[in-house]
């Protein structure tokens, strides 16, 4: 990431930090989200028997 962000271009058009906090946090919730899915997606193949 670091990498990618080092080459954009300088006169890009940034978030502001309040922009780049909330989508920090919109990240972190669909992440927890997607781990939850994953989750309940084994559980559920795992109650039918399937590996």
């Amino acid at each position: 990431m670091r990498r990618s962000i080092a080459m954009l271009n300088p006169r890009a058009a940034a978030l502001d930090r309040e922009e780049a906090m909330a989508l920090l946090a919109e990240l972190q919730e669909v992440g927890r989200r997607l781990g939850a899915l994953r989750s309940g997606l084994r559980r559920l193949l795992e109650d039918e028997g399937t590996p």
